[in-house]
């Protein structure tokens, strides 16, 4: 009772108060695919790792020459209760029309009239969109929470991009609203007037370096973090966090020139062509890059000299991250969205939101001995053996060429044939010896890869794998050996 008495007075002389707990961080993910779906797993899995809602491409706005219109429109089907925003892109033609035709008057080809009236068939072509992706959106279970553009534009576009949200707006009444934006936008007074007429914005921690060249190329810009949340929080508006939850193969000519996004090679194959030498593997923050250099040209006379740059992020991406925000001070902060959920049944973006687990693989074996099919022509029992490794989920290997090491002793048999897609081999011959190893990059999370081996007789086969975490530490199975009779 004289408990009770005191914090009652505590709380009318000095004004104590409880507060209630901050409000958890919203997390999010974009969701680029059609048709959308989300399976009762994926719900349950994605809720338990803290991510509530989906940004889903809802349509892209083009321009045919004479009007905006919006195309692409994503296709709905029925889902588990889950929270989604809508998203509408813009081509690169409508960007291009868009900011010839808008701006100031020096600038702009346009009246005053003809820019308003622009401005109007935009709103009124993604208004329209809106309405009915949101009823058909919901129709399939799922709940929307609101709309966000996704509007690449000139920075001299900003104060005209504001126009077209408020345009929108009045459309839209009582929806959330929201755009992605260029890091080079954030703290400047056209910026500004952008916030202003959202709910909030996003600014994208990706790719920002790469007009930087193959040997300062990285895709996650997470040493920019500090400085644009610093930014973030002068402005006082609310925001949140666009993060890299994807990778990306770039390719750059002789002269350090960003030419395409590459999707020709995987980086296995890219370790294996012969037109292709391994240059670097270097690791920051949960990042990978995988440098190449080729060696010849191609059918054409070009290539030679070319880089290949492989970016590949992780859960260890996301964990940094999110790590390192809870660490920088920011009340208008939100969350993050990351870029992006492909609609794959288990996305390493999700167990990113989880702790990591160390570098480990349980590793699977199968031996193959029906004696009707593997008796070969000398009488001898001939062993089919599939040894399987697959990575975890939750964290990725080293992706330099001795990432994964797999090595393999036998006794009393002879090995007539050893398989695999992933690893080298260092022995060409391997019926000659009794032992050889096989080394090749790291599976990234949730990958796996199989070695076949062909063994003839009867004896023990020994089998020892090493794994590299992305720190350089060095993780070993414990050897298996299996009795081949």
């Amino acid at each position: 009772m004289r408990v009770l008495s005191l914090l009652a007075l505590c709380l009318l002389l000095l004004g104590c108060r409880i507060e209630a707990p901050p409000e958890k961080p919203k997390v999010g993910a974009w969701y680029w695919h059609s048709p959308v779906e989300v399976t009762l797993p994926q719900a349950s899995e994605a809720k338990s790792a803290g991510l509530d809602e989906l940004y889903v491409r809802a349509g892209t706005l083009t321009y045919d020459g004479e009007r905006y219109q919006i195309h692409l429109q994503q296709e709905w089907k029925q889902s588990e209760p889950f929270g989604v925003r809508l998203v509408y892109n813009a081509d690169a033609g409508a960007l291009r029309h868009i900011a010839s035709a808008l701006g100031d008057s020096s600038n702009s080809n346009a009246s005053a009239e003809e820019e308003d009236s622009l401005i109007r068939q935009i709103a009124d072509e993604i208004g329209n969109a809106y309405h009915e992706d949101e009823r058909l959106a919901q129709n399939a279970g799922l709940t929307v929470r609101g709309i966000q553009l996704d509007f690449d534009l000139p920075q001299s576009r900003l104060r005209d991009y504001a126009k077209l949200v408020r345009k929108i707006r009045e459309r839209l009444v009582s929806r959330e609203f929201s755009v992605t934006a260029l890091q080079s936008w954030v703290g400047t007074p056209e910026f500004k007037e952008l916030q202003e007429a959202t709910s909030w914005t996003v600014p994208q921690l990706y790719e920002g370096y790469l007009s930087e060249g193959p040997e300062k190329m990285h895709l996650s810009d997470y040493g920019q973090l500090k400085r644009m949340v610093e930014k973030l929080n002068e402005s006082g508006h609310s925001y949140r966090i666009g993060i890299p939850a994807y990778s990306q193969a770039y390719l750059f000519d002789e002269r350090g020139q960003f030419v395409t996004v590459h999707r020709g090679l995987t980086l296995e194959q890219a370790f294996k062509h012969p037109a292709m030498e391994f240059e670097e593997h270097t690791s920051n923050r949960g990042e990978q890059l995988v440098r190449f250099r080729a060696t010849k040209a191609g059918a054409d006379g070009r290539g030679k000299g070319y880089r290949l740059v492989y970016a590949v992020t992780g859960p260890e991406t996301v964990r940094e991250f999110m790590a390192a925000l809870g660490k920088l001070p920011g009340e208008k902060r939100q969350g993050v969205i990351l870029y992006r959920w492909t609609g794959d049944a288990m996305p390493q973006i999700w167990t990113g939101l989880k702790p990591g687990v160390d570098v480990g693989m349980n590793i699977e074996t199968e031996v193959r001995r029906d004696v009707a099919d593997l008796v070969d022509t000398n009488g001898n029992l001939r062993h089919e053996v599939a040894i399987t490794m697959p990575q975890h989920y939750r964290d990725t290997m080293s992706l330099d060429p001795n990432g994964l090491q797999v090595d393999l002793e036998w006794r009393g048999v002879t090995v007539s044939q050893v398989r695999s897609r992933r690893l080298k081999s260092s022995v060409a011959t391997p019926a000659l010896v009794s032992k050889m190893s096989l080394l090749g990059p790291g599976l990234e999370a949730g990958q796996k890869t199989v070695v076949f081996l062909t063994a003839e007789g009867t004896g023990e086969l020994v089998v020892k794998v090493t794994a590299k975490a992305i720190s350089g530490k060095t993780s070993t199975h414990a050897p298996i050996r299996l009795e081949l009779k």
